[in-house]
């Protein structure tokens, strides 16, 4: 995963908001298996 990642951040120039969205979905997914 780390590697792949890596690659995008070279390709991409709007890395910022990728990581910005990862971020909200991971914290989305945390929280709904915490309540549930």
């Amino acid at each position: 995963m780390e590697k792949i990642l890596a690659a995008y951040r070279k390709a991409s120039r709007q890395w910022c908001a990728t990581t910005n969205k990862l971020a909200q979905v991971r914290q989305r997914g945390r929280k709904r298996t915490m309540v549930g």
